[in-house]
């Protein structure tokens, strides 16, 4: 019932970026992407501890995103020597209806690429990045997918490549690039347009940041004798 496809390029030897998706049951999916403040081994194992500890708060949550991103922000927020910081984007659709629900720690907002033409930024939910206010209790949004909708999920490596000029790739860019894609293509493919659109502006050469990209397509309710 779902299309998924997911990119991560780290600026160094080890990053500081995180994403994953999971089952927590049969009629849901659990996706995620997150950005840790600051680069090398030190970011990357607060990377490891966040990406262990939201994943098992949504395994125990349910499907309420702003809960879990509470509870996770909690957990986390109890054990960082070296004082970082996490954006993150927690997402729980419903795979028999397209209900997304969703929550958002500090970061850039999704795109959501409808079927049926246009483009929206899921930015309803919104509260500062784990481990700036250990007790923030988040608030969560919902939207309504379409079968043959698609989201793409990034970090600001994307927006913040820059050029041999040291201009900005940017969200407007981005936006123009994903507004022109055939909406029947596939979720690698949408990707494979952005790294290609990235290389061509010249942003990949000196990455100072790493670079995270996750798109998901939801097909539709699952149809008499389809598996889940």
């Amino acid at each position: 019932r779902c299309d998924i496809d997911a990119v991560m390029a780290p600026a160094r030897v080890v990053g500081g970026d995180l994403y994953d998706f999971f089952k927590p049951s049969a009629d849901r999916l659990t996706f995620l992407v997150g950005d840790v403040s600051g680069k090398g081994l030190p970011a990357s194992l607060l990377m490891a501890v966040s990406k262990a500890l939201c994943k098992s708060a949504a395994l125990r949550g349910g499907s309420h995103m702003a809960a879990v991103l509470t509870e996770a922000n909690q957990e986390i927020a109890r054990d960082n020597p070296e004082e970082m910081f996490v954006t993150a984007l927690l997402c729980s659709l419903e795979l028999n209806s397209g209900r997304l629900d969703y929550a958002n720690a500090g970061h850039d907002a999704p795109i959501l690429l409808r079927n049926r033409g246009g483009l929206e930024r899921l930015d309803a939910a919104g509260g500062p990045p784990i481990c700036m206010i250990e007790e923030h209790p988040y608030i969560g949004a919902v939207c309504t997918l379409e079968p043959g909708d698609a989201l793409l999920l990034y970090t600001d490596g994307v927006t913040e490549a820059m050029d041999a000029q040291g201009q900005l790739y940017g969200r407007e860019r981005l936006c123009r690039l994903l507004g022109e894609l055939d909406r029947t293509i596939s979720c690698a493919d949408i990707i494979a347009a952005v790294q290609r659109n990235l290389q061509e502006y010249g942003a990949v050469e000196e990455r100072a940041d790493d670079i995270t990209m996750l798109a998901l397509r939801w097909r539709g309710p699952a149809k008499s004798g389809q598996n889940l």
